[in-house]
């Protein structure tokens, strides 16, 4: 199974260092890019799609490698830490790191790391092939049977969501906004709102007037939380 791997480092030695034990002992890992700074490696992750990222934890004058992880509050690669100091190791097991590797880097540790890393995503795309293709939405009426990709938005309504389609339809269904969420597919999902969730592939544009909101396809203006922000403008670029 082949491992599409980003490596960022500030230190152009430290990456060449990984990158030749990488192409040594694990030749199933295919480096896609290299970076030496946080914004950088944003973009790149974001550009690339990797399915792991292996991260410096210092990164000066910008910060640490945790910071890179705000941009991404949902995560669809794996991280391992790359870190001189054993003292970052519980921090970057609460920032949901997948591993972390002591410098000076021992090869050994790498290859272990990125067989578990490869059973990690075996297992991951076996369930993902378990997921339907399809959502079931129960109303008054009965019950919807519906692809994800129909869906344009949602809007909370007490203990109900309205479930806007792209054909112009609407359901209501007796479902609260969270539950609904947690059932959509959360890479092209995004609650932008305490109120709504959109189709991201559906966005036509963002304003900053009025507070802010995003416009859908169909020229309906969500209204975006600061909060959100973020999350919606990284899968956007």
């Amino acid at each position: 199974m082949e491992i599409k791997a980003v490596l960022i480092d500030d230190e152009e030695a430290a990456i060449e260092n990984l990158s030749q034990i990488l192409e040594d002992y694990c030749p199933e890992v295919q480096i896609l890019a290299t970076e030496t700074s946080i914004a950088a490696g944003i973009k790149t992750i974001i550009k690339h799609q990797p399915d792991l990222v292996f991260l410096d934890i210092s990164m000066p004058p910008e910060g640490e490698g945790f910071d890179l992880l705000e941009a991404f509050p949902k995560r669809n690669f794996l991280i391992i830490f790359v870190t001189a100091h054993e003292d970052h190791s519980l921090k970057a097991i609460k920032r949901q790191a997948f591993d972390y590797i002591l410098k000076p880097i021992d090869f050994r540790e790498v290859r272990q790391s990125v067989e578990n890393v490869r059973v990690a995503l075996m297992k991951s795309a076996t369930e993902t092939a378990r997921v339907p293709k399809t959502i079931k939405l129960s109303t008054m009426e009965g019950l919807h049977i519906i692809r994800p990709e129909q869906v344009l938005y949602c809007k909370a309504n007490g203990s109900y969501t309205q479930v806007s389609l792209v054909d112009g339809s609407s359901i209501l269904v007796s479902k609260t906004l969270k539950s609904l969420e947690d059932a959509l597919p959360g890479n092209i999902f995004f609650r932008v709102h305490r109120s709504y969730v959109i189709n991201g592939t559906r966005v036509t544009r963002i304003s900053k007037k009025d507070g802010g909101f995003v416009e859908l396809e169909d020229e309906t203006q969500i209204p975006m939380s600061e909060n959100y922000r973020e999350e919606i403008l990284a899968f956007l670029s």
